[in-house]
């Protein structure tokens, strides 16, 4: 019969081995085990970061939910209200998110501050509210004038919630409205034909100065307009086919056509514009193009012989997720076999080059879909024959491309996408036994743990190595409530150092050790959750 102690150092080898070869998963855990029993579909959007919470919101059976998470079920909170039917975000700034919301008959636009659970609407109408803008300290939207078709541009001061007229249409409204650093830009549809105008915030400062088409009963709402700040970039025609590129600088010499492009009809993908290396990237189709999937990378450095298509093969590109990444531009794209690989460009033709081939192999990794980017590297969902379709990172080479997080493990993908930074938290959508779930990656969580995937899934034990240190944390997120808990520490020659029994009831368990008194060396630390092993750990005290 093998002795304790025996059977111990056994133990220890046998987890030291594992550890060395530990689950990539273990750094991830589900935010929520299933969205669907938390009322979230399958067609989350993350938004973006406040004050360390995640933003997202969800679309399901006609209902538009606002949420925020710090990376914990308790810490998720729906923040929209019951009777919301639609909501859109606007903008944002350092300490505030502000929202174009539908609440029953009436429409609100509205802020999520830093540090609240709650919209809260700085405007309420029964009438619609057209391309509502956030720009400098204000927000900016088109209403229409009672008993007319013409539209007001109207600003709302957002410390005071006061309303201002800047400006009214002759005919037809307004769209397009957004700003540079200088001037807020829009176009309207005056009686002398469909006119770029211009604000600095001011009814008196607020004036049409260039004719982009003659006078005419059209006038398509369809408008987009980005900026890097010193120029206007906006796309326009007013019967919305074909979709016309034009610059702007805020006056009527320096505001040109660049290129004309297909109308897309079926819709973009996401992520279609970033600005980099002194130019705008963009996603559309040609003019004449086929309907449906044919659109194409295109790049423009505001003049039209710098106005580019980055892609000279026979088929369609398809790209999606542009990402700037080191002064330059990743995005998925598609070959001619409608695979999938990842390609970097700095805005011309020669500059654009794939960085993962489109094919799987047994030493590369393909189907790149989502790019995005954390902690100072490329984030990617790709598929490798020995993982599924994961997460990686890379540094924007092939070689450079690893596994950073295995959800499912071994061959079977969990398909993660919409990946989101928050803080040093990544936020992806992931899919596990068929469940679509919202996930995170925490840095922190040490994969230096042999866990039963049972009881946890994530553990977070710091610091290790102990250097200096006297008390280690552990914090484990469960997969049930148990009662109790039993915390043991041995030396390498199985000797028990410490034991510790704990009361629990809930799905998480959070306990500080001191451990003034251990000495130098190795040791192992086994957490009992009801009388089962959860997890081993191997701890360094210097």
């Amino acid at each position: 019969m093998i002795n304790f102690t025996k059977r111990f150092l056994l133990l220890f080898v046998v987890t030291l081995f594992f550890l060395e070869g530990n689950l990539e998963a273990q750094g991830a855990y589900p935010v929520l085990d299933n969205l669907a029993e938390n009322g979230i579909s399958n067609d989350a959007k993350l938004l973006g970061a406040l004050d360390n919470r995640l933003v997202y919101f969800d679309e399901s059976n006609d209902e538009y939910i606002l949420w925020v998470s710090d990376g914990t079920a308790e810490g998720t909170v729906q923040i929209s209200p019951e009777d919301q039917t639609e909501i859109s975000l606007i903008g944002s700034t350092s300490n505030a998110w502000y929202f174009e919301e539908i609440r029953g008959e009436n429409s609100h636009l509205s802020v999520l501050s830093s540090g609240s659970n709650e919209l809260v609407s700085l405007l309420t109408t029964t009438k619609s509210i057209y391309h509502p803008t956030l720009w400098g300290d204000d927000l900016y939207y088109a209403i229409k004038v009672d008993g007319s078709n013409d539209e007001d541009l109207m600003k709302i001061d957002i410390s005071t919630g006061t309303t201002t007229k800047l400006f009214t249409s002759d005919f037809g409204g307004i769209v397009g409205i957004g700003g540079t650093d200088n001037d807020l830009f829009f176009i309207a549809s005056m009686d002398d034909g469909k006119m770029l105008g211009k604000s600095d915030g001011t009814a008196a400062n607020t004036t049409t100065f260039h004719k982009l088409y003659d006078g005419g009963s059209e006038f398509g709402k369809e408008v987009y307009m980005k900026s890097d700040g010193q120029k206007m970039y906006f796309f326009y025609h007013p019967t919305n086919e074909p979709y016309t590129l034009f610059v702007s600088d805020g006056t009527s010499e320096g505001t040109k056509m660049l290129e004309v492009y297909d109308y897309p009809a079926f819709g973009a993908p996401d992520r279609n514009f970033v600005f980099a290396n002194n130019r705008m990237f963009f996603i559309l189709r040609e003019e004449g193009a086929p309907s449906g999937t044919t659109y194409e990378m295109h790049a423009t450095d505001g003049t039209v012989a710098g106005t580019v298509k980055l892609n000279e093969e026979s088929y369609y590109s398809n790209p999606r997720a542009l990402t700037v990444f080191n002064n330059k531009v990743y995005f998925s794209y598609q070959d001619g076999n409608w695979n999938r690989g990842m390609k970097s460009t700095d805005g011309t033709l020669s500059g654009t080059e794939v960085v993962l081939t489109p094919y799987t192999s047994s030493d590369g990794v393909g189907g790149i879909y989502d790019v995005n980017v954390y902690n100072n590297q490329l984030v990617l969902s790709g598929y490798s024959s020995e993982n599924g379709r994961e997460i990686f990172v890379s540094d924007g080479t092939a070689e450079g491309t690893s596994l950073l997080v295995d959800v499912n493990q071994g061959e079977e993908g969990s398909n993660p996408g919409e990946y989101m930074q928050v803080g040093d938290l990544l936020f992806f959508m992931a899919t596990t036994n068929e469940i679509n779930q919202l996930w995170v990656f925490d840095p922190d969580y040490q994969p230096t743990a042999v866990v039963n995937p049972k009881l946890i899934h994530a553990n977070k034990i710091y610091p290790n190595p102990l250097i200096n240190h006297s008390e280690l944390t552990i914090d484990l997120k469960l997969t049930t409530i148990p009662k109790r808990a039993l915390i043991l520490i041995h030396d390498m020659y199985g000797k028990q150092v410490l034991q510790k029994k704990l009361e629990v009831g809930t799905n998480r368990l959070k306990e500080t050790i001191d451990l003034g008194n251990l000495a130098a060396g190795n040791y192992l630390l086994s957490v009992y959750i009801d009388n089962e092993i959860a997890l081993t750990h191997k701890l360094t005290s210097f």
